[in-house]
């Protein structure tokens, strides 16, 4: 696999991402190495991508479309 997608918007998504982000951790070093784990969901504003990053994950899909609860995307990709 290139990279993992985990939908985190989904019930147990926070949860199956911690565990890929940890199997892949345990990769680190070997062959074949780990992939990127990217979060879908759960990514809508700055704090969220931010909480993101710490928690291990290499990416972060976001939405191009900001609502009313959401940081821009401009506000997202400057940080």
């Amino acid at each position: 696999a290139g990279a993992i997608l985990v939908d985190c918007s989904v019930e147990d998504g926070v949860k199956d991402l911690r565990a890929f982000i940890s199997e892949q951790a345990s990769a680190k070093g070997q062959f074949p190495g780990p992939c990127p784990v990217i979060q879908r969901g759960l990514a809508s504003t700055l704090a969220q991508v931010a909480g993101a990053a710490s928690s291990g994950v290499q990416g972060v899909c976001v939405s191009g479309a900001a609502g009313p609860n959401q940081d821009s995307l401009a506000q997202l990709v400057t940080g």
